[in-house]
């Protein structure tokens, strides 16, 4: 019970949504547990568990999230202190137990509690936003493969009816957050012409007539040639870029990555921070915030000993355009709608983060 009450609180990023500028973080705790444990079932939690019955006259709906329950628990709160002991005593007496001694669950670690150093690192608000970024979309990739582990398992022609709905819905809302704004397997078709990687692969259909079955392949595979993209995609770190942007940026990435591509990111703001290749895992932090300019990348290629099909650059497009031709054919990705029309050398979509 205790361990699936904790996993509950990841899925529904609990971890997360805490602000300590409008929200008690006390009263947040009591509301995120609120949520949780109305799915512990059929585990038994213990007896010190918050339930909604610990608020009996505040008549707390079922199956809310945190945002209900803490503003009804606010509410109470608000009331004059003659009319809220009159009105709610049971439930004042409960909060008051709760907020004067420990909480049944420790959540003091969470994104938005206080600051406290662990072993030298610092937890809570301490913790900067773009790492608690990266950590949820860690939580999220989890919570997917999980998902995905299930389907595959021997439970596969189980699964149907046996997620329950509310599950269900928040696994979706992941799908659709994760989605690609850009349909990848057209945009990358301008580059497929100068593809130079090639590989044979095995595939479930007859014996292929046009190559030979090769040693210590299955029996009459059949074959295909598939060709592979050596992608160079570039992401702008400049301080101009905020969080949310750069988490649509690994969104895209994650689509070009589907289609097969090889990929190199550059992460640059005003200079080339680092390069390394995309294997499908977000890093945790990114390198740059600083000022913006899109000419290092450009002679990056240049200098490069790598030869790539095409750049992707992803951008919020806030800097001059470059002097430098890019080596190979090039796709400026302008975040927030604008900004980029400035910019030469190759195509142009834009990238509306709100839709």
């Amino acid at each position: 019970a205790v361990l699936k009450h904790e996993v509950l609180h990841i899925v529904f990023k609990h971890l997360f949504r805490n602000s300590l500028a409008t929200r008690d973080p006390k009263l947040w705790n009591i509301a995120a547990d609120l949520v949780v444990n109305q799915y512990i079932a059929p585990y038994h939690l213990p007896d010190e568990a918050i339930l909604l019955s610990t608020f009996p006259e505040l008549k707390l709906r079922e199956n809310e999230t945190a945002d209900y329950y803490y503003a009804q628990i606010e509410k109470c709160l608000s009331e004059s202190k003659k009319k809220r002991e009159q009105k709610f005593p049971e439930s004042l007496k409960a909060l008051d137990d709760l907020c004067g001694n420990s909480m049944p669950s420790d959540h003091s670690f969470w994104a938005n509690s206080k600051v406290q150093i662990v072993d030298g690192e610092k937890t809570g608000s301490g913790i900067p936003n773009t790492t608690i970024k990266a950590i949820e979309s860690i939580y999220e990739d989890h919570i997917l493969k999980a998902y995905e582990r299930a389907k595959l398992s021997g439970i596969k022609g189980k699964m149907q009816g046996t997620i329950p709905g509310w599950l269900e819905s928040e696994i979706q809302t992941l799908y659709e957050k994760r989605k690609p704004k850009v349909s990848w397997r057209k945009q990358l078709r301008m580059f497929a012409a100068s593809a130079r990687n090639s590989q044979m692969i095995a595939t479930q259909q007859r014996e292929s007539k046009r190559f030979e079955p090769l040693e210590g392949m299955p029996p009459n595979p059949g074959l295909k040639l598939k060709r592979k993209q050596k992608i160079a995609l570039a992401i702008d770190t400049s301080g101009s870029v905020g969080d949310e942007q750069l988490g649509s940026f690994f969104n895209e990435i994650d689509g070009i990555y589907q289609q097969g591509a090889d990929i190199t990111v550059i992460e640059c703001d005003a200079q080339v921070q680092r390069t390394y290749p995309y294997t499908g895992k977000r890093p945790t932090k990114v390198k740059g915030r600083g000022g913006t300019s899109f000419e290092p990348v450009m002679l990056w290629l240049k200098n490069s000993n790598k030869q790539f099909d095409g750049c992707i650059y992803l951008t919020d497009g806030e800097s001059a355009e470059p002097d430098t031709k890019p080596t190979c054919k090039l796709l400026w990705v302008v975040v927030g709608g604008g900004g980029g029309e400035h910019l030469k050398f190759g195509k142009q979509i834009s990238l509306d983060v709100g839709n």
